[in-house]
């Protein structure tokens, strides 16, 4: 669908431009594994686009679709450094999602922004990832 492709693309516009971001790779629905030279790094993909509702009129005339898209913001870094320039970018995006009116802008009906879950091998590892979710709520009207 269109719209789940429009408000994927305009989130990653509004991430990218973020002045945390200027030394970081940013990426949409990368698959490939980051090497050690690639980080910092930041990942936009697509999760879910789950189906909430739908309503039509019984004589055929408008419908509409209520839509929940869970895009996955995954941020690598590494480092004795890397827990605070995630954190940093990790900040930043909360703060530019939910604070510069991303329902009008993404003509969506809801923005959350979920907990951040943390994966490294180990306490020392020198490579840490941190994912969270951005769910979005939007409706499609035929």
């Amino acid at each position: 669908m269109k719209r789940r492709s429009q408000i994927q693309r305009d989130i990653a516009a509004r991430i990218g431009s973020l002045p945390e971001m200027a030394d970081v790779l940013f990426c949409i629905d990368r698959e490939d594994p980051f090497e050690v030279d690639h980080l910092p790094a930041v990942n936009l993909t697509r999760v879910s686009d789950e189906l909430l509702e739908v309503v039509g009129d019984p004589s055929g005339g408008a419908a509409s679709l209520s839509r929940r898209l869970t895009l996955s913001l995954d941020l690598y870094a590494e480092g004795e450094s890397r827990f605070g320039l995630l954190d940093n970018v990790e900040e930043a995006v909360i703060r530019c999602l939910l604070t510069l009116d991303p329902v009008r802008a993404l003509q969506a009906d809801r923005v959350s922004v979920g907990g951040a879950d943390f994966d490294q091998e180990t306490l020392l590892s020198v490579v840490c990832a941190t994912r969270f979710p951005i769910t979005i709520d939007y409706t499609i009207n035929f």
